[in-house]
Order: structure tokens, then C-alpha cells, then sequence
């Protein structure tokens, strides 16, 4: 089906981004060894890392990652917003019934 490969791909999309997001990594795809979190990144990638991790397989290693880059936004970041979808149920956002 198309349109599960199109949510495989934003799904791999989302996940490669963080790392730049995060400032772990820079432009030229090297390590940044003292990153500092900032907020404004964590309010941008609530919603993606959320969406990403919801629409991946139950109990997959990306769920799970995904899962912890958003307790790493509401641990380092203060955005408890994240956690709370982190440790929320999965329901599918795709689902428009």
C-alpha cells in the first residue's frame, strides 16, 4: 500500500533529523560534543517525534527511540507536554473514522 510507505518514510525522515535538531550533530553531519538542549527545539519536534512514534510498530526499536528522544525533550528541555505523550496510549493518528 502507498500510503504505508509513505508513513514508513516520514517516519524515517523524522528520525534522521533529530540528531541536527538536537545540535548532536552540525551541517556537516559531524558530532557535536557538548550539545546544550534548547527549549524552542523541544516545542518543534513535540509534534513530529510524537506523530513518528504513534505511527511506528508496537514495540519496534524506533518506537522505543522515538519514544526517548521525547522524555529526553521533557528531561533536559523541562517540556513535560512530552513525557505525558511518551507514556500516553497508542492510537492512530491516521485512523479518520
Amino acid at each position: 500500500m502507498q500510503s504505508t510507505s509513505v508513513i514508513k518514510e516520514m517516519i524515517s525522515d523524522i528520525r534522521a533529523s533529530i540528531p541536527f535538531c538536537f545540535g548532536t550533530i552540525d551541517s556537516a553531519g559531524k558530532v557535536v560534543n557538548n550539545p546544550q538542549p534548547q527549549p524552542i527545539v523541544g516545542y518543534f519536534t513535540i509534534i513530529p517525534l510524537y506523530l513518528a512514534m504513534v505511527s511506528a510498530e508496537d514495540g519496534s526499536e524506533t518506537e522505543s527511540w522515538l519514544r526517548g528522544k521525547l522524555e529526553y525533550v521533557s528531561d533536559a528541555m523541562g517540556i513535560t507536554l512530552a513525557a505525558q505523550l511518551a507514556h500516553r496510549g497508542k492510537k492512530d493518528p491516521w485512523d479518520i473514522r
